[in-house]
Parts: C-alpha cells; sequence; structure tokens
C-alpha cells in the first residue's frame, strides 16, 4: 500500500481501531476490480468493521471482555472469557478444503466455550451470491455457466464433473456440513438450490463456523452486524420474509444465527463498561463516529432533488 492510500485509510478508521492492524502491507484489504485497496472510502463496510471490532481488538483486556461477554450472552452462547478479537480472518486448517480464495470472515471473536462470526453490512444490496452460477467468460466455455442455479444431477461444461453442485464437483465440503448446520438434505434435488443467491455468503460463514467450532469444541454462533437506517437495503431485507425463510432453516442447536445492528452493539457495549472512565468515553466517541458514517450514508446529496 503507497503511503498516499495509507494516509486516506487511517483517516476513515476511528483513530483507536488503527493499532489493530498489525502489518499494512499483508492485510486484506478490500479492493475495487481495478484491484486498488478502496478501504478509503466513506461507506466501506470494512472500515465500518475495522472502527468497531479494531477498536475491541485494542481494548484493554478487562473492559473487552466485558463487552465480548454481553454480546455473547445476548446472542445466546457462552460468555465467559478472555475474548480475542481477529479482523478479515481465514481459516488455517481450510476446513471447507476451498481452493481458490478462503472464505474471509470480517471479525471473530473467540472464547474459551465460544465462537463467533461477525459479517459486516454497510451499504451493501445484498449479501454475496454464488459465482457458479454465473456464464463463464472463457471462449472454450461458449458463455455456459458451470451451475444451472439448482441443486440436480448436472455436468460442468468446465471441467465434465457430473454433480449436484458444482462445488462439491470441486471437492469443497459446504454441502458436507450443509445438513448439519441447515433443514436441507444433501442427497435429494433442490430447485433451485437454496444458496444460489443471496444465502451463499451466510451459508459459507455458517458451516465455517460450525467446523471450527466442532473442531474446537466451542459453541458456534453467526452475527450478521449491519448499519441500521430505514434508507438503507441490508435492514429492508432483514425485514423481509426472505431473511425470515433463511432464519427457518438455520439448525439453532449448532449454529446460532443473529442479526444485530452496530448501533446495538455500541449499547451493549456501553452497558458493560459504565464507569469505566476513559474506555467509556472512547466508546461513547466510537458510537457517535459510526452514527455519523451511517447518517452520511444516507443523507441526501445536494442537488438530487433538482
Amino acid at each position: 500500500m503507497d503511503s498516499v492510500t495509507r494516509q486516506r485509510v487511517q483517516g476513515n478508521l476511528f483513530p483507536n481501531a488503527i493499532r489493530a492492524i498489525d502489518d499494512w502491507e499483508t492485510f486484506p484489504w478490500h479492493r475495487d476490480r481495478a484491484g486498488d485497496c478502496d478501504t478509503w472510502k466513506r461507506h466501506s463496510s470494512q472500515a465500518l468493521a475495522i472502527d468497531l471490532f479494531g477498536t475491541l481488538k485494542t481494548t484493554p483486556e478487562e473492559h473487552r471482555n466485558r463487552i465480548l461477554s454481553r454480546i455473547a450472552e445476548s446472542v445466546g452462547v457462552p460468555g465467559d472469557g478472555p475474548w480475542n478479537v481477529c479482523l478479515e480472518w481465514r481459516d488455517p486448517a481450510n476446513a471447507l478444503r476451498e481452493t481458490r480464495a478462503l472464505t474471509q470472515i470480517d471479525a471473530v471473536a473467540f472464547g474459551p466455550r465460544s465462537v463467533i462470526f461477525f459479517e459486516c453490512k454497510f451499504t451493501e444490496d445484498e449479501a454475496g451470491r454464488c459465482s457458479q452460477v454465473r456464464r463463464l467468460d472463457t471462449l472454450s466455455s461458449e458463455g455456459r455457466r458451470q451451475c444451472n442455479g439448482n441443486y440436480e444431477r448436472q455436468i460442468n461444461p468446465q471441467n465434465a464433473i457430473s454433480e449436484r453442485c458444482a462445488l462439491a464437483g470441486k471437492n469443497i465440503a459446504y454441502w458436507e456440513i450443509i445438513p448439519s448446520v441447515f433443514r436441507v438434505e444433501r442427497d435429494r434435488d433442490h430447485k433451485p438450490c437454496p444458496f444460489r443467491g443471496s444465502w451463499f455468503q451466510m451459508m459459507r460463514n455458517l458451516v465455517l463456523v460450525r467446523a471450527v467450532a466442532e473442531r474446537t469444541s466451542r459453541r458456534a454462533a453467526f452475527v450478521l452486524a449491519y448499519a441500521d437506517s430505514v434508507d438503507l437495503r441490508i435492514p429492508q431485507w432483514l425485514a423481509s420474509s426472505d431473511w425470515l425463510r433463511f432464519l427457518a432453516l438455520v439448525r439453532p442447536e449448532q449454529v446460532v444465527c443473529r442479526a444485530i445492528s452496530f448501533q446495538s452493539v455500541m449499547a451493549i457495549g456501553a452497558n458493560a463498561i459504565q464507569n469505566a472512565g476513559e474506555i467509556e468515553a472512547q466508546w461513547s466517541a466510537l458510537g457517535l463516529w459510526i452514527e455519523e458514517k451511517i447518517r452520511d450514508a444516507v443523507r441526501p446529496k445536494a442537488g438530487a432533488n433538482q
């Protein structure tokens, strides 16, 4: 990262969160289509995630434990500490056997008995979709898709493998874990595949946190952390029947799944560290920082109605 970009990114991060970045060169920054870091943008979801969870990571252990214990208890998993926070975490054991980019979790909190994955959304329209249903951009594929959008036996035109899921045909483990996390059967057809669209990214998070929790003998939780405003798309989606259908598929005894706003997380933290002096003041300042970013994201632009 060049010095100008680093300066811009630092200017878009809450001051206490900046110290959470251990190595600015190797940190997996979000990038635009041209391959340039775009975390400096005011409405970057990565920046907002670092604001909150980077501040938590650098908060003194006593107060970090209080805050994360309250968050864990609020979602329904054991809250005892100590707690460690990781940003943009990838599973070193690659439990999902992913062959290209590993599933990258915006923030992870590890406690002695619980692990919580946080997927953070700001101004996005939806969660990430499955790439296998997109048309292949190669001459040999003639614009065909690796998957027709159904979970049914089919041949992937890219590798000629016959499978119900193109990713399973590549030995990726999603569907080996899905039945233990979701009320979805692996050995029968689903038309359409429930994970072809905006449920795909969350499915990856849930099956991975389940695998990590099983491997480490912890309780698993997935939290969709979102900026709450009636003018943003993710809160609208969370109020829809589509979100309720997703929740209905999740097996809560395996993975606790919740949606919690950034504002609610801040309120939980504030209650946990009352009368904590400077730490309480820093948390309050972070809350104002986040609120201003959210207001700015929905504030009418000059001339928009002219």
